[in-house]
């Protein structure tokens, strides 16, 4: 490795960035030691754990951020594709389901080429391009995907949660500047209309530039790619290091280009400068990346708590230098659970989010096969829970489903199980039996005032968020109006501190 060579910055790190980089490194330090407490490592993942702590102790200091010398290993090592999901064509389901989403659609369709999308088009590259465009770069003859190993070099490594594969695009061949290295697919949504973008670190958001020179309205929302479960592209890792620390240049750089022949948009990486094969291929993110993958790693390892928030982050004004810190944070809408609470019910709510993107059927099939196949035997666990006095695994559960119930709420009026009315109406009471005997419990059993949190707990803000949706949700389950004579199903739940009195709807 003698061809890469430490160095150091010359600007001194400011004491914020410095705070900064310490939170990081304590959030992953912490864990990375919950990690090992949690899993039989093996020998030489043991080895390797002993060389991140030194570095994210050495970082958590915030004393300085040169690295200290450390026995250097391979930068990346060969890595299986079965370790990660991959979808090379761009996909719209959900883009297809709001009037937000079909309006952008539209547009984007009315499009036309503009010089720039020309210049692409006619350039020495041009056929190279349209080759990735047809065959959605798979297989991609530019990038091999592999495993950031030293971490004394790479964040990538430094970083990357316990337990996950440090995934980084590497040139699999000689890259000449100018080339159109790989499109960034994934799936098509719309900006602000989307619960799950403010929790992806893979959403690239389509630039002001581009929309303007298309005619776009202004009340239009911008389109954006989410690429969490998208091609090889997405592994194109941050220029991000700490200051002191080997610097990494940016050798490729994102641009749009509108394919009038196709209708279609489409996000490219190219290259800025030649990259010679085995080099890794770096961007640069901007500050908008790391105003949510901060906020990721600081809030997902707080001791053996877990940060659920409710509030987008708030940009810094224009001049001044942001900070994020856990107090920051915690100064916005949020749940601070157990980590085993918050886990399972980020878990669920992904699970049923995930099953509405990729639904290729109607919405009718969508809506049964969220009730059959996750609400009724997810209620079912939580009653499983609760009967075995499994508390953490009871509210984490109904948590779930509350984080997706409380946004999405079509599948109350459009389906088919009503059909089966005793079934349907036993959900709802076995749900609201469940919640009612979770909430029963003191806050100190559910985990709802853990220390460093708010003072007064968070059971007022799990109640405030079960009252609303209950009351939503009873709205629309009143429209059945007494199906089959046998009564109108309804969410009961207490909105008080335990004991909770009976109530009736």
């Amino acid at each position: 490795m003698s061809d890469r060579t430490r160095k150091k910055s010359k600007l001194a790190p400011s004491r914020a960035e410095l705070k900064l980089t310490a939170e990081i490194a304590s959030a992953a330090r912490r864990a990375h030691e919950l990690h090992a407490k949690q899993t039989k490592l093996r020998k030489e993942a043991k080895a390797g754990g002993q060389q991140l702590d030194a570095l994210l102790a050495h970082l958590e200091s915030g004393v300085s951020t040169s690295p200290p010398p450390m026995p250097q290993r391979a930068e990346f090592l060969p890595t299986e594709e079965c370790t990660y999901e991959r979808n090379d064509e761009v996909c719209l389901k959900r883009l297809k389901r709001s009037p937000h989403g079909l309006a952008v659609l539209k547009a984007l369709r009315a499009c036309s080429e503009v010089d720039s999308d020309q210049a692409h088009w006619g350039g020495p590259f041009g056929a190279e391009l349209r080759a990735l465009v047809d065959g959605r770069g798979s297989p991609n003859p530019n990038i091999r995907v592999m495993r950031a190993a030293d971490p004394s070099v790479n964040p990538v490594a430094l970083l990357t949660p316990p337990g996950e594969p440090a995934l980084a695009a590497v040139a699999a061949q000689h890259i000449a500047a100018g080339t159109p290295v790989a499109l960034y697919t994934g799936e098509l949504v719309v900006d602000g209309e989307d619960s799950e973008l403010p929790s992806s670190t893979y959403v690239y958001k389509v630039t002001r530039d581009f929309l303007q020179a298309r005619g776009y309205p202004d009340d239009l929302p911008a389109p954006c790619m989410d690429a969490y479960r998208g091609g090889l592209a997405r592994f194109v890792n941050d220029k991000w290091t700490p200051l002191g620390w080997p610097t990494r240049t940016p050798n490729v750089y994102m641009d749009t280009v509108y394919d009038g022949t196709r209708r279609e948009v489409h996000l490219c990486f190219f290259a800025s400068a030649p990259i010679a094969k085995g080099r890794e291929l770096i961007v640069d993110y901007g500050p908008e990346y790391w105003a949510t993958a901060l906020r990721l790693l600081l809030a997902a390892h707080v001791k053996d708590l877990d940060l659920i928030l409710f509030d987008d982050l708030p940009e810094a004004a224009e001049g001044e230098e942001e900070e994020r810190t856990l107090a920051s944070l915690l100064k916005l809408e949020h749940l601070l659970l157990p980590l085993t609470v918050a886990k399972l019910a980020t878990e669920i709510a992904e699970s049923m989010r995930g099953m509405c993107a990729e639904w290729d059927e109607d919405e009718t099939a969508l809506s049964d096969a969220l009730v059959v196949k996750i609400l009724r035997p997810k209620v079912a666990e939580a009653a499983q829970a609760v009967a075995a006095a499994r508390w953490p695994v009871a509210l984490g559960t109904l948590l779930g489903l509350l984080l997706f119930c409380s946004i999405e709420d079509g599948w109350l009026l459009d389906n088919r199980c009503h059909q089966e009315w005793p079934s349907w109406c036993a959900l709802f009471e076995h749900l609201s039996d469940a919640w009612r005997a979770v909430l029963a419990k003191d806050d100190r059993t559910l985990g709802l005032r853990p220390k460093g949190g708010r003072p007064e707990g968070y059971r007022p803000k799990l109640v405030a968020l079960l009252r609303g949706w209950q009351e939503e949700a009873n709205e629309a389950l009143a429209g059945y109006d007494g199906l089959l004579n046998e009564g109108v199903p309804c969410i009961q739940v207490p909105t008080t501190a335990p004991p909770p009195p009976p109530l009736s709807f």
